[in-house]
């Protein structure tokens, strides 16, 4: 199946997600986000019911394109579509996602303290060590105030744990 101008892809039984991503990628000129990018880097348990693509405002996706079902949203900033920004290539698919603490950081923007988000926020901790780079995102994005209380209770909540 042609889906956009140079990329063509087999559809049936044996696509998989990583194929999906690419999909929504080269129809939207956007950036995976949200849900779709935590699933990716393992932040979330939350499958997303379709791949959340940030894209220049004004340009509208149609929720099912070739197969794979999207949901856009717009920016006005175009430092958005640059600011934590990775370049990735899976499978010979390339994408191009949200990293890791902007990931955790849109994730608590959506959903506040709940589950999802306090588990994207723990993973990232356990993972990089760090918080200094989410710290900066969340700088970035003017949620520093969620996501400082979130690492910081966190924090607490290792040193008190039984060893």
């Amino acid at each position: 199946m042609r889906v956009a101008r140079n990329l063509c892809v087999q559809r049936g039984r044996d696509s998989h997600g990583w194929q999906d991503y690419a999909i929504a990628c080269k129809i939207s000129g956007g950036v995976l986000q949200g849900p779709t990018a935590g699933t990716i880097y393992g932040r979330t348990d939350d499958i997303p019911s379709a791949n959340y693509v940030l894209v220049p405002a004004g340009r509208q996706i149609k929720p099912r394109t070739a197969g794979v079902n999207i949901r856009s949203r717009g920016t006005r900033q175009t430092r958005n579509l640059e600011i934590g920004i990775e370049q990735m290539c899976v499978d010979g698919f390339h994408l191009r996602v949200t990293d890791k603490a902007r990931t955790v950081v849109a994730l608590v923007r959506w959903g506040g303290v709940r589950q999802h988000a306090i588990k994207a926020v723990r993973s990232y901790l356990a993972h990089e060590g760090s918080a200094q780079r989410l710290h900066a995102m969340a700088d970035e994005f003017g949620i520093s105030r969620e996501i400082r209380t979130l690492t910081e209770a966190m924090y607490v909540a290792w040193e008190r744990a039984p060893a």
